[in-house]
């Protein structure tokens, strides 16, 4: 009985609160559900599965990306901008097993990352402090600091600036 009422939450977060027009009470609702941080702005057709999703301060999610919350912890530092139409992960499956058995693994997206469009993270995947990760770019393994990363899977194509102080701050009427 239980997973059922905790699917059909799942189900009105993700096709009722994501389709709210207004920022301000989209994140009222989903605070109430999940551990985010201050000044966090999700905007709007972001798909929650699980709920060991732990969202910091100043975080932007743009339109179109799943959190996937049903393996391990999904865990998301401060300031970090996750772009349109990204996926990140913490289950999957074994490949070997004859079972189709579940894999769940912790993943971290450290403070002041950037991740582009289009970038699906894998499980058990850390996203270190102010890395970049390219559009389209599939994360099968760790990132280092301030390193910017892209392609399929993800090669280093170069370094960023370690003196970020910037805050994330974007909160659009109607998004």
């Amino acid at each position: 009985m239980y997973d059922m009422i905790n699917h059909f939450g799942q189900y009105l977060i993700n096709t009722i609160v994501s389709n709210i027009p207004s920022s301000y009470v989209r994140m009222k609702i989903y605070k109430i559900f999940y551990d985010i941080g201050e000044n966090t702005n999700i905007l709007m057709h972001v798909k929650f599965l699980g709920r060991r999703i732990s969202i910091g301060d100043n975080v932007v999610i743009n339109q179109n990306v799943i959190l996937d919350g049903r393996g391990n912890l999904l865990k998301i530092e401060n300031n970090v901008d996750i772009s349109e139409s990204v996926h990140i992960w913490t289950l999957t499956h074994d490949t070997s097993s004859s079972y189709h058995s579940v894999i769940k693994k912790t993943t971290v997206i450290e403070n002041r990352v950037w991740i582009a469009s289009r970038v699906t993270i894998l499980p058990g995947v850390t996203i270190s402090n102010g890395a970049v990760v390219g559009s389209g770019s599939v994360v099968t393994k760790d990132v280092k600091s301030f390193t910017v990363v892209a392609g399929n899977p993800i090669k280093v194509i170069g370094k960023r600036n370690p003196d970020l102080c910037y805050i994330n701050n974007y909160f659009p009427w109607f998004m």
